[in-house]
């Protein structure tokens, strides 16, 4: 599989990866998460995203299981930081202690010496201030990197001021945004304010999340019903509705335009996939 350079980190990864966030749940046994995962190597795929708050640690858990006896530098595997649970020790998911306490947490969960990536997850406007002020989660990360537990840090978010906010405050620290939702089939939003230009004149790994957008760009975009989002969004999944009309006859699946879609942006580093079976992810290559 192709592999791209993963912004200023000096890594390279496919440019599909293997997302776990699906594997947290009790309907997927240890036994399929590990199929999943062995099949996602099998096919090339090296960049592994995670966090201790996918189904409340299941999901690192099952990861290493899957990852035992694996080499560790065959793979690039980045985790988490910023959420409540109990992998920050009692103390604030923002806090220098508790940034460090979430990653040893991630690290003995998954069975791993280090992580190549630690990513803040999801910060609201004051959170991200918390983060960044003297005794925050920041200096966490820089005593973690000192130790050679991580190699980088990034933001994992869907808001788009967070991302611009660490770069402006981080320079050369911050080197790898998830962006979720914001380039599919359905949206294409990194530019707004001004995005996708101050991440590429920092030379920020942009990755791109939610490419299936809630599983409406798959074969069953009235997946919703009438859910609360469904409500929210009808033209959404009007226009899913018609997308995966189109698609079919053009005899394809929805799902291969919205999967081609992502793997061929010129921007993105890699896009991030979550499956529950192996066949699943063979339906993504």
């Amino acid at each position: 599989m192709l592999r791209k350079a993963l912004g200023s980190t000096g890594l390279k990864v496919s440019m599909i990866g293997a997302g776990t966030a699906p594997l947290g749940g009790a309907h997927v046994s240890d036994e399929a998460a590990v199929e999943t995962f062995r099949r996602w190597l099998a096919h090339g795929v090296n960049y592994i995203d995670s966090s201790p708050n996918y189904g409340d640690g299941e999901a690192e858990r099952k990861l290493g299981l899957a990852l035992a006896n694996v080499p560790r530098d065959s793979y690039v595997l980045q985790s988490k930081c910023g959420d409540e649970g109990p992998q920050n020790g009692g103390h604030s998911p923002f806090s220098k202690e508790g940034v460090v306490a979430s990653c040893k947490h991630s690290l003995q969960v998954m069975n791993v010496p280090y992580l190549d990536a630690l990513l803040l997850h999801d910060p609201y406007k004051d959170e991200l201030e918390t983060f960044l002020q003297e005794g925050g989660g920041m200096e966490g990360v820089r005593e973690l990197r000192d130790q050679g537990l991580i190699r980088h840090f990034g933001l994992g978010c869907r808001e788009h001021a967070p991302h611009i906010a660490l770069s402006q405050a981080l320079g050369e620290e911050f080197q790898i945004s998830i962006c979720v939702d914001d380039n599919n089939l359905l949206r294409r939003y990194m530019d707004q304010e001004g995005l996708r230009s101050t991440l590429r004149e920092a030379d920020v790994a942009i990755v791109t999340a939610g490419v299936l957008y809630r599983g409406l760009l798959t074969d069953s975009p009235n997946i919703y019903g009438t859910d609360i989002f469904a409500e929210a969004h009808p033209e959404l999944i009007s226009l899913a509705t018609l997308m995966a009309e189109f698609a079919k006859e053009k005899g394809r699946p929805l799902f291969d335009f919205a999967v081609s879609d992502a793997v061929s942006s010129s921007m993105a580093s890699s896009s991030i996939f979550g499956c529950t079976s192996a066949d699943q992810v063979d339906g993504v290559q």
